[in-house]
């Protein structure tokens, strides 16, 4: 009778009053209260659905790119790189290939291990995405190149809430207005301004930086 749905309703809010609890104290508080004990790894187990359910599931953000080789032997790096629920950098695949073109990111793409094959099949033509604004920014700095301009583009795309947004899409109206309509053009809001995303994908990076530094090593 002692399962893991049971040990979460019990010991949720000793959980959410502590995020980092240890196994030790948790198999103490069911002691004390209950006369029973779980396993550490069961334990562990139960802590991770019951934080799931305090602060929601996390989704990690995946970005691609690719860089020049300089070495010997050249060619062209394709790489799919995580960021995850902490921030950190979790490299999922990598190869090295002749060229940057259909044929070579087919083939990675396909070559990637199976659940990772069925995801880039299934999901991507219809999971969220994001653009990198560090490219968005120089094309829209070569449409209007301004220092004011640049800088109110970033205001807009790191605005974390409506009301700066609003506040910079305004100043961007007043100086250029056919600056509002090219960010118009760039598509759906949730794409490029930190505002937008969404929320259950932990990571409000806006930027491929986190790949290029990948690539960079």
């Amino acid at each position: 009778m002692v399962s893991v749905k049971w040990a979460q309703r019990v010991l949720l809010e000793d959980i959410r009053a502590d995020n980092d609890i240890p196994a030790k104290a948790l198999n103490k508080s069911l002691w004390g209260r209950y006369r029973v004990q779980m396993t550490k790894s069961t334990l562990y187990r139960m802590k991770s659905k019951a934080l799931v359910d305090i602060h929601g599931g996390m989704i990690s953000l995946i970005g691609i790119d690719e860089t020049f080789l300089n070495g010997n032997y050249g060619g062209v790096l394709l790489s799919v790189v995580a960021v995850d629920g902490n921030n950190e950098i979790f490299p999922v695949a990598w190869a090295n290939v002749s060229s940057e073109d259909d044929e070579c990111w087919s083939f990675f793409i396909h070559n990637l291990k199976s659940s990772i094959e069925k995801a880039c099949k299934d999901l991507w033509p219809e999971v969220d995405r994001r653009y990198c604004c560090n490219h968005l920014s120089v094309n829209f700095k070569q449409a209007f190149p301004s220092p004011k301009m640049w800088q109110l583009f970033w205001l807009a795309a790191s605005a974390t809430s409506p009301f700066v947004f609003q506040k910079a899409m305004k100043q961007i109206d007043k100086a250029k207005p056919s600056a509002r309509v090219w960010l118009a053009n760039i598509g759906e809001q949730s794409r490029w301004t930190k505002h937008k995303f969404d929320p259950l994908i932990k990571c409000d990076v806006n930027n491929t930086n986190f790949v290029e530094s990948f690539n960079q090593h």
